[in-house]
């Protein structure tokens, strides 16, 4: 499964105990409140569910997308929006 990968910086478990310990503080931090969690798309979708799932309160969830490379393979250097929030934060 991970023949193409030269070495592994993050183990599964430290990924999971970051992501227990982040859903810890935003529980407390969040307690009787109705926080929006936004989520980067696509990179940054399964570390969100993993804190979301550690979460011992609701909260919204919806989703950005940001791309700097368009079309291209190489950075264009300039970040553009291409998908925004459907939740309303005004």
């Amino acid at each position: 499964m991970n023949n193409d990968i030269e070495r592994v910086l993050y183990s599964r478990e430290d990924i999971h105990q970051v992501a227990q310990k982040l859903g810890k503080e935003l529980t407390t931090a969040y307690a009787g409140k109705n926080p929006l969690i936004i989520c980067v798309l696509k990179g940054a979708v399964l570390f969100t569910t993993d804190i979301i799932r550690e979460m011992d309160i609701y909260a919204d969830l919806d989703f950005i997308n940001l791309s700097s490379y368009g079309n291209e393979t190489i950075s264009s250097g300039e970040v553009q929006l291409t998908k925004d929030l459907d939740a309303d934060v005004t």
